[in-house]
C-alpha cells in the first residue's frame, strides 16, 4: 500500500422520475431511474477500471429488489406509486477497499411538495418535466494499494480540451439512445473546477516524484559502483 497517500473519485448518485400521465394507474404512477454517475453528463469517468460491481437494494415489495450491475452505466428503471429510501453499494476493483453505501430516497413528486391525494391532484404533475433529486460526493480511499491507485488517477485524470469537443456530439448521441433522461440532468456542480484542479496539482506532483526516484536510483547506482571499486582496491 501506499503509506500517506489519499485519492478521491467524485460521484453522483440519485434518482429521477417521470409522471406517467394517461399511462399511470393505481399501482404505477411513476417512472424513475436509480443511479450513480461520474460528475460530468457525458463522461465515463465511473468505469469497470474502478468499480467491481453496483448493487441497488430497492424497496422489498419489488420482484427482485437487489438488483447487481458490472458495467457502466450503473442504474435501475422501474415503475411504481410510491416514494422510497434505497441503497446503492458500490464494490471496488481492490477488494481491500471497503465497500461503499448510499442511501437515497427516490423522489416522484417536486420538492416541497406533497404526494396528492387524489387523482385529479396527481394529473397536475407535468409528464414532460421529470422530478430530478441528486447528489454530489466524493469517494476518499486512505493508503489505497499501488495498482488501485494508478487506476483511480486513470479514470479522473482531466480530459485534453480537443479530445472533449471531438466526442460531445457521439457521446451526447450515444446518451441519448441508452438514457433519454439524461439531457435533464445537472451538468456541473460547484466542486468540480476546484477537483479538476486537484487532479491536475496530483499528476504534477506525481511525475515529479518519480523525476526524484529516477535521480534517486541513479545516485544509489553510482555509490554502489564506487563501493565495488573501493573494495577492488583494498
Amino acid at each position: 500500500r501506499l503509506p500517506n497517500t489519499t485519492a478521491s473519485l467524485p460521484i453522483v448518485y440519485g434518482s429521477i422520475a417521470l409522471y406517467l400521465g394517461k399511462k399511470a394507474d393505481e399501482a404505477q404512477t411513476h417512472e424513475w431511474t436509480l443511479f450513480i454517475r461520474g460528475p460530468n453528463q457525458h463522461d465515463d469517468h465511473l468505469s469497470s477500471v474502478v468499480i467491481s460491481k453496483v448493487v441497488f437494494h430497492l424497496h422489498p415489495s419489488f420482484a427482485q429488489p437487489i438488483r447487481e450491475l458490472t458495467e457502466p452505466p450503473y442504474e435501475v428503471t422501474e415503475r411504481g406509486w410510491g416514494e422510497f429510501e434505497a441503497q446503492i453499494r458500490i464494490h471496488w476493483k481492490d477488494p481491500t477497499e471497503q465497500t461503499t453505501i448510499l442511501n437515497h430516497t427516490i423522489k416522484l413528486y417536486p420538492q416541497g411538495t406533497p404526494a396528492p391525494n387524489n387523482s385529479n391532484a396527481l394529473l397536475q404533475q407535468s409528464t414532460e418535466k421529470p422530478v430530478l433529486a441528486e447528489m454530489y460526493d466524493e469517494v476518499v480511499f486512505t493508503d489505497p494499494t499501488e495498482s488501485f491507485f494508478k487506476s483511480l488517477t486513470q479514470v479522473t485524470a482531466v480530459p485534453v480540451e480537443s479530445e472533449v469537443v471531438d466526442d460531445k456530439s457521439s457521446k451526447q448521441e450515444e446518451d441519448d439512445r441508452t438514457s433519454p433522461w439524461k439531457k435533464h440532468l445537472n451538468v456541473v456542480y460547484s466542486d468540480q473546477e476546484d477537483f479538476l484542479a486537484l487532479i491536475g496539482a496530483q499528476k504534477f506532483l506525481q511525475d515529479e516524484l518519480s523525476k526524484v526516484k529516477q535521480r534517486f536510483q541513479l545516485v544509489n547506482d553510482d555509490i554502489t559502483t564506487v563501493d565495488q571499486k573501493l573494495l577492488l582496491v583494498q
